[in-house]
């Protein structure tokens, strides 16, 4: 009778490595309760140690030109401090009537809507297309239809996911340009290629080094075999050989598509995965006080989202924050005890202290509107805005980032007992109360008279 536990057991192991076989090949979409696997960041990828003894305030590191819009880059390989973090970030603008090509990224992505508005498809292997669209011709009495998957109207403030491998576009039906601040986790385990950046378009031609049309590379009779389709098709899907439109070309007549808020049908068959993967929302509103977590009327207001208001982010292992500073309001020394910040300044500027273990201040000057600085894991940080305020965006490399306040009502040091502090800094009674007790506020601090005046005569400096 003792063999059939035994036996038991061995199946029980014998099937699980079998689904960890199956599975794992595509857990970036694959939800925590089906299989529990986390896609934590590999340190171990990283081929060299890294030291962040200096941090910089960088630019877009490359531009392309495309006939409807502009991408920037901050590239990992042209940077140290993006490279030992194991993140990348994209910025496209799109101009009216603009259209971002599908491709897909070698890494989970979470953007921010800076400006604008638009339409976004994602496309999920497996899941059933669920909307329909349909069209006569003019020359025809029957109706044309078109099933896809859904598309969804995306506004500013909003944040979108793009699971590692999940072919996506994005579309501008609005009036100005369309901004799109993307940051792309390559450090992530999803990733089992190498340390930079890779996009695969299906359509046109970015003409640049791991940004590149992938049908291209296909022979035309394979192409014109697999779909079944006349040869000059085939050579159309790769005219991206000859063309210089770039990534986001003109849809000049527009995009006749079903939106959410366009009226049209739903249909499908179920396949069982419908309210595990194929029905996640991959948008989610991070903007304005009134989705606010933490607001302070005379300092500011952040929104933050992880992976329990937006569960894809489990999936990814990523989340997010975004904030706005009244003019010279400061956000709390804190740091974040289980992963890198990757900070984009969306408006203003904002002067930023970061200090690592070392006790060295690794960078203290003003990030101005379209930089990016990145605060290492566990290393402190403090924000005080300008004159004129700052909006800004925080992506973090853990779908659960937990962060620790130095000062403040809810801080570290407040809660610390005065006896403590009394000892550990040399202080008085009085002294070690005042440092618990006089600032009140929690995380958000309005600022003081005397800390406004020495921060515009540095500002002033500044410019």
């Amino acid at each position: 009778m003792a063999s059939f536990p035994s036996l038991g057991l061995c199946l029980l192991a014998l099937f699980h490595g079998c689904l960890a076989q199956e599975v794992t090949s595509d857990f970036s979409i694959i939800p925590e309760w089906i299989w529990p696997s986390h896609p934590q960041r590999s340190p171990q990828r990283i081929s060299s140690p890294c030291q962040f003894q200096k941090i910089q305030a960088l630019p877009p590191s490359l531009r392309i030109e495309s006939e409807a819009g502009t991408t920037d880059i901050w590239q990992p390989k042209a940077s140290q401090q993006f490279r030992c973090a194991g993140v990348a970030v994209i910025r496209h603008v799109i101009r009216r009537r603009g259209l971002l090509l599908p491709g897909f990224l070698n890494a989970p992505a979470l953007a921010f809507v800076t400006q604008g508005r638009g339409i976004k498809g994602t496309v999920l292997s497996g899941c059933p297309e669920t909307f329909e669209t349909s069209r006569q011709s003019q020359f025809q009495r029957q109706q044309q239809r078109d099933r896809h998957q859904k598309v969804e109207q995306v506004n500013q403030g909003e944040l979108l996911a793009f699971p590692t491998g999940t072919t996506h576009w994005i579309y501008n039906n609005g009036r100005s340009n369309l901004i799109v601040v993307a940051f792309v986790d390559i450090g992530n385990r999803a990733n089992q290629l190498d340390f930079n950046l890779r996009k695969f378009f299906l359509a046109g031609s970015p003409r640049l080094e791991n940004y590149e049309n992938i049908l291209n590379g296909f022979s035309t009779q394979i192409l014109q075999q697999s779909f079944n389709i006349r040869t000059d098709l085939a050579r159309r899907l790769q005219s991206g050989r000859n063309e210089t439109r770039g990534a986001i070309v003109y849809a000049r007549e527009g995009l006749a598509l079903l939106a959410p808020r366009q009226q049209g049908q739903r249909g499908g068959r179920d396949n069982g995965l419908e309210e595990t993967i194929c029905t996640l929302r991959l948008t989610h509103r991070i903007a304005g006080p009134a989705v606010s977590d933490i607001y302070n009327p005379r300092a500011g207001h952040i929104s933050t989202v992880n992976d329990v208001d937006f569960p894809i982010l489990n999936l990814m292992g990523l989340s997010a924050a975004r904030g706005v500073l009244y003019p010279n309001a400061i956000l709390a020394p804190q740091w974040t005890q289980n992963a890198h910040r990757i900070i984009y300044i969306s408006r203003g500027n904002v002067h930023i202290e970061i200090v690592g273990s070392s006790g060295q201040n690794i960078f203290n000057d003003w990030v101005q509107q379209g930089q990016i600085v990145i605060v290492p894991q566990n290393f402190a940080v403090v924000k005080r805005a300008g004159n004129n305020g700052a909006d800004w965006v925080s992506f973090r490399t853990n779908s659960n980032a937990i962060t620790h306040m130095l000062a403040g009502r809810n801080s570290v040091i407040n809660s610390l007992p005065a006896q403590l502090l009394k000892v550990a800094y040399g202080i008085s009674n009085e002294q070690a109360r005042r440092l618990k007790t006089s600032r009140r506020e929690m995380t958000l601090f309005s600022p003081s008279q005397q800390g406004r005046r020495q921060y515009n005569e540095d500002e002033d400096e500044e410019e």
